[in-house]
């Protein structure tokens, strides 16, 4: 005898956990590709373009497409000694200032900060979605006349 056919199937809604994942991973889901849409500028940083030194360049886009690059020199002697340069890179191209920059701050340079994103988002302090006073490095939007 199949004891399986004597028992009755059991709906979603008779296992709570299931359906709580379920719901969990669709609002997780759909929360990321709305704010795709209504936010693209949250989904605009790159990571993976930083490409190795060449030719007296730094920071080369290693990508296939243009990027919008930031870096900034950090100064130990406080935040209004900090030096901080965009620039539009095409593929294969990089930075050429940064030595110059580094060398102009000698013993005060404490690091390094880069991050790059796509365009047309420029590379700045952003607010967190948490906090309008906290900055953190991402993209936002181009201001009027930006490219």
């Amino acid at each position: 005898m199949n004891d399986s056919a004597d028992k009755p199937r059991k709906s979603l809604r008779q296992r709570p956990m299931l359906l709580g994942l379920l719901v969990f991973i669709g609002i997780s889901v759909g929360s990321h590709y709305l704010t795709r849409l209504t936010m693209p500028h949250r989904h605009a940083q790159v990571f993976e373009c930083r490409g190795a030194p060449a030719d007296g360049a730094f920071f080369n886009n290693a990508c296939d497409e243009d990027i919008n690059f930031r870096y900034c020199l950090i100064s130990k002697e406080g935040r209004e000694q900090d030096v901080c340069r965009s620039k539009r890179l095409k593929p294969g191209e990089g930075v050429t200032t940064y030595l110059d920059d580094k060398r102009a701050m000698g013993e005060a340079f404490s690091t390094v900060v880069t991050w790059a994103c796509k365009p047309p988002f420029q590379p700045d302090l952003v607010s967190t979605p948490s906090s309008s006073v906290r900055k953190r490095h991402g993209c936002r939007r181009p201001r009027e006349g930006e490219s």
